[in-house]
């Protein structure tokens, strides 16, 4: 079926692209990447074969890193370029919003939440980032677009495009099935006909057989569980009502909102579990069930989220990056149903609040300053200098960050601190030569800092952003 979209609608619609490209690209070039991202560029920065087994030894779907490595390799690598792909999928998720806002309600879509989508300061937060996660939100935003245009208008074609999207998602992020499994609840919470029904059935294999392509590498990961000891060390007493509220406002209001009072935060999540289903309840001229899908389709999936991680510890809240256009939407539904000056009210105090915690996350970037450390190290270092890290994923990232600055010939003299302890037992032996100590805020840093100090002269300490520090050492002691 095909919509005219109303010619404010396509302003609206620019507007808010624009205002979220804006946003995003704040600071996208000028701060350093930290260790996930640069993770995700090596994977993407070798042979096909390589990032094949680099996937394949990890626990991510390979869309998303497809896309990327195509980017860099066109583009060439730094930090904007391999934050272009992520910050383009979260501008497409807005026209994708807004056409399944038309899908509820042609006759009053919620436009308001393709504004407030604009300037979610999880969305942004997570569009700039080399991640997966709004890429996921592009196509889990898309799957219910197509899901529900498949219940209204069953169409071979929807279901086509439904299978397609739904693919496509668990290709790009494994926790995607949450998304099916609240299509799948609601389809059997309310009344279809048989051959609605069977068309979903069918999309669901053609979805399948979609992501079978990636099957077997899915279910090597799944058995081998490298994901869930390492995740699981955030939650070592296991879920609680903290973390809830914790991962709710992050949705809502961006990680900077931490920094807020706690029983603020509670407050909020009161207001955000009830208002909206209240005014969602009130509009009248909504038929149906088509009235409470707003609300079905942001807390459905987190509801099945928060039951998933008590089996596996998977409750982070960037994992529900997806789920933030919905958390848009359902605000945007929410706010059609006040007065128009209120209404109009209520959204510039919803954006107030979601650029200050913005502002934050912005203030404190960046979470990691490879860039900073490794700038620093070109312009003091030696050829015979030698640079220790405390362990070999940080060494990986001083060497990445050489690589991306273009000086190659230093990676031969970067080394993880075990390797530098066995060959020297933190001993330098050259005091015509500098040994550079990269220290993090990480407790085992502390202990490998005061061996080398014992067993060489120091020399100076640099301070940098994130609590990155560089020792430089004189040998011969």
């Amino acid at each position: 079926m095909r919509y005219k979209i109303p010619y404010t609608h396509r302003w609206l619609l620019l507007f808010s692209m624009l205002v979220f490209i804006g946003l995003g690209s704040l600071k996208l070039g000028a701060t350093s990447l930290w260790l996930d991202e640069i993770m995700s560029l090596d994977f993407c920065d070798g042979s096909w074969r390589e990032m094949y087994f680099g996937l394949r030894n990890d626990v991510h779907a390979p869309f998303f890193y497809i896309m990327l490595r195509l980017f860099i390799k066109l583009l060439g690598i730094s930090e904007w370029t391999g934050r272009l792909p992520a910050l383009m999928a979260g501008a497409a998720t807005l026209p994708a919003l807004y056409f399944l806002t038309i899908e509820l309600n042609p006759k009053k879509p919620a436009t308001l939440a393709i504004l407030i989508l604009a300037c979610s300061p999880m969305f942004l937060e997570f569009s700039r980032e080399v991640h997966p996660y709004s890429l996921s939100a592009f196509f889990s935003v898309c799957s219910w677009l197509f899901f529900l245009r498949l219940i209204k208008h069953p169409k071979k074609s929807s279901a086509v495009c439904y299978a397609l999207s739904t693919g496509f998602l668990l290709l790009t992020f494994y926790l995607g099935i949450i998304v099916v499994i609240a299509q799948f609840l609601f389809l059997l919470f309310f009344r279809f006909s048989n051959r609605k029904k069977r068309l979903i059935f069918y999309a669901w294999i053609g979805g399948a057989c979609v992501f079978s392509i990636w099957l077997p590498i899915f279910i090597a990961q799944a058995t081998e569980n490298k994901i869930s000891p390492v995740v699981g060390g955030y939650f070592v007493g296991g879920i609680r009502a903290r973390d809830f509220i914790r991962l709710i406002t992050d949705i809502f209001w961006g990680t900077g909102a931490r920094e807020l009072n706690y029983m603020l935060l509670a407050s909020g999540v009161f207001v955000v579990l009830f208002f909206p289903l209240i005014l969602l309840m009130g509009q009248k001229h909504i038929s149906g069930s088509s009235r409470y899908i707003p609300f079905w389709i942001f807390w459905m999936p987190i509801l099945i989220f928060t039951l998933l991680s008590f089996v596996k510890p998977l409750y982070l809240s960037r994992y529900c990056t997806m789920l933030v256009p919905f958390a848009a939407l359902l605000l945007g539904s929410a706010l059609e149903a006040i007065h128009h000056k209120a209404k109009w009210a209520v959204l510039i105090l919803i954006i107030a609040a979601s650029l200050f915690s913005y502002n934050i996350y912005l203030k404190n970037l960046p979470r990691e300053d490879w860039r900073g450390v490794g700038q620093y190290l070109i312009s003091q270092m030696k050829s015979e200098d030698v640079v220790v890290a405390d362990n070999m994923t940080a060494a990986s990232c001083a060497v990445y960050y050489f690589k991306i600055l273009q000086r190659l010939e230093y990676n031969k003299n970067v080394f993880p601190f075990v390797l530098f302890y066995n060959n020297t037992n933190g001993k330098y032996l050259f005091s015509d030569r500098t040994l550079w100590y990269i220290k993090r805020p990480k407790p085992e840093c502390e202990k490998q800092l005061q061996i080398i100090r014992k067993e060489n002269i120091f020399l100076k300490q640099i301070n940098f952003k994130s609590g990155f520090t560089l020792y430089s050492f004189a040998g011969g002691k």
